[in-house]
């Protein structure tokens, strides 16, 4: 097929018929020159032109990001905090890495312990407002990564238990990950283990046949699982296809596979040009 000039390209993605802007996309997502084609572009005068640029930059910039986090997953040479990070940059495209590192920067700037315990965690924890949400937002996405726990405090307790050991690396102390009876908590190095559903308490009598340390490869992949099932229940299909094709191809299997909803899906979407929602167009 003759390659198509960047005029033509650009009155494609400028018409106001989609089907002649979303074919012009897919042809420029195979451009080996789309990061210049966008730097070239992106201050256009047509509105509509500059955000469906705009919108292929997102695209592009997603995609890398994916392969990024599958190479090193793959390679098991991501922890589960940078795989908190990366995804959190996946879901949410309205941060760019310098930004989202920058709340992370003044999060943990702001939670500096004089003197480092169990107890002093718990109570720099509770005066941030960090909580499970509550039952009727048990299962909104936005809870699963970093931006909305950041702002508000309100994250899945494994996201806090992250967060939790972060701000202890901070303070040149240490934390675990660890599930106890079906339930993330942070062990401190003085053996306190936190609750992060029960008001960052101590738990007081531990079974040693319930408890269990958690390693990063576990912690990621059950972060996986845990966002592909919101999205099925907060009712997010763009979401869901994108990183249930993270685990399939991770797993060298396939989105079309998998069972209903995720087997009806087709590789329409997967370029990320039918998206709505956190920057997404």
């Amino acid at each position: 097929m003759e390659k198509l000039s960047d005029e033509t390209l650009l009155t494609l993605l400028e018409d106001t018929d989609s089907r002649s802007s979303l074919a012009a996309m897919q042809l420029m997502l195979k451009r080996g020159d789309l990061d210049a084609f966008v730097a070239a572009h992106q201050d256009e005068e047509n509105p509509r032109l500059r955000r469906r640029i705009q919108q292929l930059h997102n695209v592009a910039r997603l995609r890398q990001r994916r392969a990024e986090f599958i190479e090193a997953l793959d390679a098991r040479s991501m922890t589960f905090w940078q795989a908190v990070r990366s995804l959190s940059l996946i879901f949410d495209q309205r941060y760019s890495e310098m930004a989202l590192d920058q709340k992370i920067e003044e999060f943990l700037n702001a939670s500096r312990m004089r003197q480092p315990s169990g107890e002093a965690l718990a109570r720099l924890l509770l005066k941030k407002n960090f909580e499970p949400p509550r039952y009727n937002e048990m299962f909104d996405l936005e809870t699963y990564f970093l931006p909305e726990a950041l702002f508000s405090g309100c994250g899945q307790p494994l996201l806090l238990c992250a967060l939790a050991k972060q701000v202890c690396k901070m303070n040149n102390w240490g934390g675990t990950i660890v599930l106890y009876s079906g339930k993330f908590m942070l062990q401190t190095p003085d053996e306190k283990i936190l609750m992060p559903e029960e008001r960052w308490e101590t738990l007081k009598d531990r079974e040693t046949t319930r408890y269990h340390v958690c390693s990063d490869q576990e912690l990621i992949h059950t972060y996986l699982a845990q966002i592909a099932a919101a999205c099925v229940i907060d009712d997010q299909p763009y979401d869901l296809c994108v990183f249930s094709r993270m685990m399939t191809t991770h797993c060298g299997g396939q989105v079309s596979d998998l069972p209903y909803p995720l087997g009806m899906l087709r590789q329409k979407g997967d370029d990320g040009l039918h998206v709505g929602g956190n920057g997404k167009e």
